[in-house]
């Protein structure tokens, strides 16, 4: 089994059922988590490693299929994104090294404050609109 921390297009139900809806995916368990990050929003969300700021997500213990699955969308190999090691602190105050998909370097974009994609999600801003301006009601800061 393979441990990756999901943040943003891929952050789903604690199943893995997400935006994208993909049915090759298995999730066989789910745990909030945070890592050491700043987020962007372009196109599509992405982090950059920075243990000066945190970024909330959930840490998804998933199947060879699956990080197969998760490299196609993410597009590994193709300069997208990359698939980096990283410590994940989870809400008891472990840690432990996990996966996950992040640029090496800012690309573009507006940074996201709180760390938090799913406060955009869940205002019905996707596909993100350019220029999106403020940080969302209620978002936690």
């Amino acid at each position: 089994m393979v441990k990756v921390f999901v943040y943003g297009t891929l952050l789903g139900d604690d199943t893995g059922h997400n935006y994208w809806h993909h049915d090759n995916v298995t999730v066989t368990n789910s745990r909030h988590a945070t890592i050491g990050a700043k987020m962007f929003l372009d196109n599509y969300p992405y982090v950059v490693l920075d243990t000066t700021r945190t970024v909330r997500g959930k840490v998804f213990e998933v199947d060879d299929a699956t990080i197969k699955e998760y490299d196609m969308i993410e597009g590994i190999g193709t300069g997208w994104y990359d698939r980096t090691r990283t410590a994940a602190r989870y809400d008891d105050g472990t840690e432990e090294e996990v996966w996950v998909y992040c640029s090496a370097r800012p690309r573009g974009g507006r940074p996201v404050p709180n760390g938090q994609y799913k406060d955009w999600y869940d205002m019905g801003a996707y596909p993100i609109p350019q220029g999106m301006g403020e940080e969302p009601r209620g978002a936690k800061k």
